[in-house]
């Protein structure tokens, strides 16, 4: 399942209540709408937490991640009820819970700039996404990259599969391994992570990059045209889809936490690169002091192929697909306000929201620019490896030209 998520533009958690259980928390409608959390209250007023049938047949481990996400804590599982609909009852752990205050405590007083997140209890507000990102000047080429977000922060993580055995080379005991595999699990149950923890997703992955959303200034979506097939004859060039990708090439999946599917994301006749450059590209675009991050999405060009009209060229705003780079556009600047940002959004809220998302994106025709850039590929080829950390990247470029 490709489609983006809800079309509400944060996706916060509605309380409800209802007459016959009390229900802590439900999802608003979503096709990806998460389980409900149940609350029951014992004699002794603590509170015991179980998930609903949809996810009861889940490691009570997973389940417990799930349950941690919609209460901001970490739980353990305290027995299995007699009513196997229900799975597990869950208590907070206490234990675990001083644990995580007493890191965070050390973080901040220590001002440990090897943490970067603010806010690790906060809940995912979209599901992980993987793309692919660049930062110029440090990082000129796109690298790929597993991203998630919450109301306070964007997270760019080390895009690895779950099938990879050389992340783990570190992990003695294989207790990392095990931990990864919960996470995993949560996350695919989830659908992504949506209403997870910061802290459980980010769990043995490599952070390269950290947006703080109250230093955007600036978000939008840059939408390149189809590069049209006389402008590939012109470079002499074939765009035959029946050319296969280089067989030495590897590039990893649509979603870190979907399942292994058999099909184009596995053995694709194009790699990415070429794809993308036949179909209504939209790059995300997020402005900081610091520089200008670019992101695009692999389940939008997944949702490209599956529909397969990528020789229709759109150049102008009466259709507005609000596919995962639009989505998330609309959802970072609503959490950042016109207040903050530094750009023009006439119709900002308004009940007629193709107004307001065509006021995000910005048209670019790259067929202009496609001759020289082909050309300077044929004389130099320069590729980032997919979990470099841009840091590292930067001192070696400056150390290069000193």
């Amino acid at each position: 399942d490709s489609s983006p998520e809800s079309s509400d533009a944060i996706g916060n958690d509605v309380a409800i209540r209802s007459p016959k259980k009390k229900t802590l928390f439900e999802e608003s409608s979503s096709p990806e709408k998460e389980s409900v959390l149940d609350q029951q209250y014992s004699s002794s007023l603590n509170l015991d937490y179980y998930l609903d049938r949809r996810h009861v047949n889940l490691q009570t481990s997973v389940q417990a991640v799930i349950i941690a996400g919609k209460i901001g804590k970490p739980v353990k599982p305290v027995e299995r009820l007699q009513d196997k609909s229900k799975g597990s009852r869950f208590e907070i752990d206490e234990h675990e819970l001083k644990k995580e205050t007493l890191q965070d405590q050390m973080v901040d007083d220590m001002h440990d700039d090897s943490s970067p997140i603010i806010a690790p209890n906060a809940k995912l507000i979209r599901s992980m996404r993987r793309c692919e990102w660049k930062l110029p000047p440090i990082l000129v080429d796109w690298s790929s990259v597993d991203v998630v977000l919450t109301n306070h922060e964007l997270v760019l993580l080390s895009a690895y599969d779950i099938e990879d055995k050389d992340v783990n080379e570190d992990d003695e005991n294989g207790q990392n391994l095990r931990k990864r595999e919960i996470m995993w699990n949560a996350l695919n149950a989830t659908k992504g992570g949506k209403g997870l923890r910061l802290r459980d997703v980010l769990l043995g992955r490599k952070i390269v990059g950290h947006l703080e959303l109250s230093e955007v200034d600036l978000v939008r979506v840059l939408r390149l045209l189809p590069v049209s097939t006389d402008a590939f004859e012109d470079t002499g060039l074939s765009i035959n889809v029946g050319t296969p990708m280089d067989p030495q090439a590897s590039e990893s999946k649509v979603e870190y936490w979907k399942s292994p599917i058999s099909g184009m994301e596995e053995s694709p006749w194009l790699s990415r690169r070429r794809r993308w450059e036949q179909v209504e590209e939209d790059q995300l675009k997020i402005h900081t002091a610091q520089g200008t991050n670019y992101l695009r999405f692999f389940s939008d060009l997944e949702e490209w192929d599956a529909v397969g009209n990528t020789s229709q060229h759109i150049d102008d705003l009466d259709h507005i697909n609000k596919n995962d780079a639009i989505l998330w556009c609309q959802t970072i600047a609503r959490l950042c306000g016109t207040e903050k940002l530094k750009q023009k959004l006439p119709h900002f809220g308004d009940k007629d929201e193709k107004e307001e998302l065509r006021d995000f994106i910005e048209i670019q025709d790259r067929e202009s620019g496609l001759r020289n850039r082909l050309t300077a590929t044929r004389r130099m080829t320069f590729r980032v490896p997919t979990s470099t950390n841009a840091l590292d990247i930067l001192g070696k470029s400056m150390h290069s030209e000193s």
